[in-house]
């Protein structure tokens, strides 16, 4: 795709002025690489973190406007000044979105941007390290690509990300920036919880970022009718680590050469990443039901639950012994807020997993609510909503309540998942070896698409303003965001209202239980295909500030808001129900119950 011009812009002349400013940057491997020297212990960190945090501030309050041209022009002396706030990955990715707006609301302007961009690039070169301006070639090389820019240019940016890219860099890059993230959480936290950088977790990411420059560069030579060369690039991020661009663009090559069935494969390795767009989901879907004829949509989640199964288990290794039951028992209650696009809550997604495994649920029930945070995740309901907004998470994840309470656990990648499973038995295992102060039982039964709950109970003394709440579960579900996890466990799908806007059913008694309610799962996939449109509507509405200032079009904000599919319908043989007493003032769950639902005779869901 060649650039859209007007007037006299000659393309030729920038396309080489471009591939001048990539030499000039350092982009053959020949030049010398100017290596990373971040702080590793913890006082060199809080003071680099401080610094690079006060410079953006200065940079912030120095260029005050909405004048991206202006922006653009402040940016080499801003540079050439040496602030740490432009030596890290966020700074030069800022640097390569300010040329990205510029173009978005000057698309013709192609000669101020050829002359800026060649000075950022030679300031760049003077004043930050290799590794970070490769990051900036391959941020300029992706948005030209979104621009509608000239891909020879853009090829030439995404050939250098590539040349300039330092294993051994980007691992220091990865320790400091989870170092700094734990610096930041530890200011934060109450109780805050020791942290550990595994090894491991930066060559997960170092691989990510690999295979996303080559992937970049594959996209740019596909597009511009380079097949070999891309496929090249492609299988070359591919062995770095797995990529949805490089998958999906693999995927039509093979679908070219007529083999369908590989084509297939690449979308399952597009689809595991949690990266395909609305639109990529459902042509994988559909060449899956050309490929097997007669074959139902939950063939294919079946198809990708085993690919994933063969390929990831939970690292968590339960050491812990067992707690034996009191009399009368007590049933504590995990709560887990959590997100699909949420790297961070990996680690308590895989504890919680550990802890399902490691209680029984006459001893332990959990619930797991999804939050859009920090993208659209098609398991977020109202209720979810309702209830991250009861505890102020702040709208985001991830959050672990143990009986009402908060407690922090260690986030982060499958590397953090065993330290956080530890500190969940820690918080759980006392309140077990306590007596139930009330006693608590639910008989759930489904008829037809009508799930009927009774709940009874008794107590010695209930705080004054106690809720029963009663949660509708789908044990597991099948889902994949950007954080990779596919197997999705207690899902809350409904919660029991007195009324709307409420949460739970009033207790009107101190010293006994007794409620129904019904749950209409017609009703409830119907209400949650709703929130989808509620969703989009709102963010839109929260964005149209940016659409307006012309940051955004309405399109990019609507691909935003997008979820990856619908995941509002319910499976009736993976459905439970918890029961709770929860006080309105502290918060504290006093006893919880927990039952499979069962159907009556003849009375399943059809």
């Amino acid at each position: 795709m060649m650039l859209r011009t007007s007037g006299t812009i000659n393309v030729k002349r920038f396309s080489i002025a471009i591939a001048c400013i990539v030499l000039l940057a350092g982009a053959v491997k020949s030049l010398a690489q100017v290596p990373l020297q971040l702080p590793t212990d913890h006082e060199g960190i809080v003071a680099m973190n401080a610094l690079q945090l006060k410079q953006e501030m200065e940079f912030r309050k120095s260029i005050r406007t909405d004048d991206t041209g202006q922006i653009l022009g402040a940016l080499p002396d801003v540079i050439r000044k040496d602030y740490a706030a432009m030596e890290t990955k966020g700074g030069v990715s800022n640097i390569a979105h300010a040329f990205g707006d510029y173009l978005k609301k000057n698309p013709s302007e192609i000669k101020m941007v050829e002359a800026r961009l060649e000075e950022v690039q030679v300031a760049l070169k003077a004043a930050v390290p290799s590794f970070y301006r490769g990051i900036f070639d391959e941020e300029m090389a992706r948005i030209l690509l979104q621009q509608d820019v000239d891909l020879p240019a853009a090829e030439g940016l995404a050939q250098s990300g590539v040349a300039l890219f330092d294993r051994g860099d980007c691992l220091q890059d990865d320790r400091f920036g989870a170092e700094s993230h734990h610096v930041y959480d530890e200011a934060k936290a109450k109780h805050p919880v020791p942290f550990t950088y595994h090894a491991e977790e930066g060559d997960e990411h170092c691989a990510q970022s690999l295979a996303a420059r080559y992937a970049t560069l594959g996209k740019i030579q596909a597009k511009r009718g380079n097949v070999d060369e891309a496929a090249k690039s492609f299988d070359k991020a591919l062995k770095a680590h797995a990529n949805a661009d490089a998958a999906l663009g693999v995927a039509p090559i093979d679908g070219a050469k007529g083999d369908e069935a590989g084509e297939l494969e690449m979308y399952e390795v597009a689809s595991l990443t949690g990266a395909l767009s609305p639109e990529d989901v459902k042509s994988a879907r559909a060449l899956y039901a050309k490929l097997n004829p007669g074959s139902e949509a939950s063939d294919y989640d079946a198809l990708l639950d085993a690919r994933y199964a063969r390929t990831f288990a939970n690292p968590v290794v339960d050491r812990d012994a067992k707690v034996p039951p009191q009399s009368p028992q007590k049933v504590v209650l995990e709560e887990l807020f959590t997100g699909a696009d949420c790297e961070p809550c990996v680690s308590p997604d895989l504890a919680t997993e550990a802890v399902l495994k490691h209680y029984g649920r006459e001893q332990v029930v959990v619930a797991v609510y999804h939050d859009n945070a920090p993208g659209p995740d098609p398991l977020t309901t109202a209720t979810s909503e309702a209830r991250a907004k009861y505890y102020g998470t702040g709208d985001s994840t991830p959050h672990v309540m143990v009986d009402g309470k908060e407690i922090e656990i260690e986030e982060g990648p499958p590397s953090h998942a065993q330290s956080s499973f530890e500190i969940m038995t820690k918080a759980i295992d006392p309140l077990l070896a306590t007596s139930g102060k009330a006693s608590l039982r639910v008989v759930p039964q489904m008829d037809g698409d009508l799930v009927h709950v009774t709940v009874s109970g008794d107590a010695n003394s209930l705080p004054a303003k106690t809720r029963l709440e009663i949660l509708l579960v789908e044990t597991e579900v099948s889902d994949t965001g950007k954080n990779t996890l596919r197997f999705q466990q207690m899902v809350v799908r409904a919660a029991a209202a007195a009324k709307a806007g409420e949460l739970g059913l009033p207790v009107n008694s101190q010293t006994s239980i007794s409620a129904n309610y019904t749950f209409n799962l017609k009703q409830v996939e119907a209400d949650h295909l709703k929130y989808y449109d509620d969703y989009r509507e709102g963010f839109e509405k929260r964005m149209s500030a940016f659409i307006d200032k012309g940051y955004f079009t309405r399109a990019e904000i609507d691909k935003m808001a997008q979820f990856r599919e619908p995941r509002n319908l319910i499976h009736s043989d993976r459905l439970a129900v918890i029961a709770f007493l929860q006080s309105e003032e502290t918060k504290e769950v006093t006893q919880s119950s927990y039952a499979a639902v069962a159907a009556l005779q003849d009375g399943g869901r059809k």
